[in-house]
């Protein structure tokens, strides 16, 4: 546990990501769910944002594609202010964009309302709201 005065703070929390094409990582982000591009350099990296988080996808060819290492290929937890908003724009978007929604918004016993998507090539987040607070706050 971390000294309530200690220096060794987390300032942000980026998500790395290895892909093989920016167009289907394009179709889950920016047109699924509204990050906008920030940097491309070129060929090999593209940064996706929105809001506080920032997604920074690099091509990774030579690797297996997510979806090959099943549940590992969740990546990130995005904790939203209303969940339910989030899941109705997502099923209204879904349709062209190659992702899968792997999880109906629900109530979870552990106090989050959430649900899970899929990109086309395989990388899984969920997307929560806290509905009690946890047990550490």
């Amino acid at each position: 546990m971390k000294p309530k005065n200690s220096p060794m703070r987390i300032r942000q929390n980026h998500h790395v990501l290895a892909v093989h094409s920016f167009a289907k990582t394009d179709a889950f982000f920016v047109d699924l769910l509204g990050f906008e591009v920030v940097h491309e350099d070129g060929g090999d990296w593209r940064f996706y944002r929105r809001d506080e988080t920032l997604v920074m996808a690099g091509t990774c060819l030579e690797d297996p594609l997510p979806r090959e290492t099943g549940s590992h290929s969740y990546f990130a937890y995005f904790e939203v202010d209303d969940v339910d908003s989030w899941f109705r724009t997502v099923e209204l978007r879904i349709e062209g964009t190659g992702a899968i929604l792997r999880k109906a918004v629900r109530d979870e016993p552990w106090g989050q309302r959430e649900f899970a998507l899929e990109s086309a090539e395989g990388h899984r987040v969920m997307i929560g709201q806290a509905i009690r607070p946890h047990s550490s706050e």
